[in-house]
């Protein structure tokens, strides 16, 4: 149970490394936390405001639209046979 619970790794990867159906771990996994709430307590966020969810919401679109700008109109960096050499996208 602690390689499950301090790595943070998903319960699948962690069966496959240790040799046990996902199935068994997964239901392992969950009788302890059944019986050990306390390991498991998650703090609650405070929900956002309407105004701040829209300002994020903003702030979200104006970096998406300066990427895709940005993107269109930097050079390329590119290999070709362990060389490297400069692409230049022209308007």
């Amino acid at each position: 149970m602690e390689l499950v619970i301090s790595s943070g790794r998903p319960i699948a990867q962690i069966a496959s490394d240790i040799g046990v159906n996902e199935g068994t771990l997964g239901t392992w996994v969950r009788k302890y936390r059944e019986e050990h709430p306390d390991r498991f307590v998650t703090e609650e966020k405070a929900p956002v405001s309407w105004k701040e969810h829209q300002k994020a919401l903003a702030e979200n679109a104006k970096l998406k639209q300066e990427s895709s700008s940005w993107e269109k109109s930097a050079p390329s960096l590119q290999r070709s046979n362990g060389r490297r050499f400069l692409r230049v996208h022209r308007s």
